[in-house]
């Protein structure tokens, strides 16, 4: 390279003149401290809506002969029901009538509970239970 800055390229055998300077090239010098932290980087998409916090709860009448047997089992505090069902123990007598999310029908909100009644048929004695099972989870906005 010459003192005003032009790069002449000679080949591996050819000398520098006298006004020239000779360079070596791919020659990988010692490690520089490291640079200033960059800015932040923006933020990621927000998580996607779903649940969690799955649980199954389950809740039982009493053992007996009555005409009517109603079950309702709860969700604990802040999760929803997203699921139930019920059924009958020593059922052979009696008929389940319902079994449906609960409450039902308030605008703006969401069932917490799982209810079921059965009744008992005509002329039987016998006695039976009814159980009652709701699943519930935390279900995000």
């Amino acid at each position: 390279m010459s003192r005003v800055g032009f790069v002449r390229i000679v080949g591996p055998n050819d000398a520098c003149r006298q006004n020239e300077t000779a360079l070596d090239w791919n020659v990988q010098g010692m490690q520089g401290p490291p640079g200033p932290a960059g800015p932040q980087g923006l933020q990621g998409p927000a998580e996607a809506p779903g649940i969690s916090g799955y649980e199954v709860v389950t809740a039982a009448s009493a053992y007996d002969s009555k005409f009517l047997h109603v079950a309702e089992a709860r969700c604990p505090a802040g999760k929803r029901a997203i699921g139930g069902g019920a059924y009958l123990i020593d059922d052979q007598r009696y008929a389940l009538g319902s079994s449906a999310p609960w409450p039902v029908g308030a605008p703006g909100t969401a069932p917490n509970a799982w209810r079921a009644a059965a009744t008992r048929l005509p002329s039987a004695t016998e006695r039976s239970q009814l159980v009652a099972v709701v699943i519930c989870a935390t279900v995000a906005p």
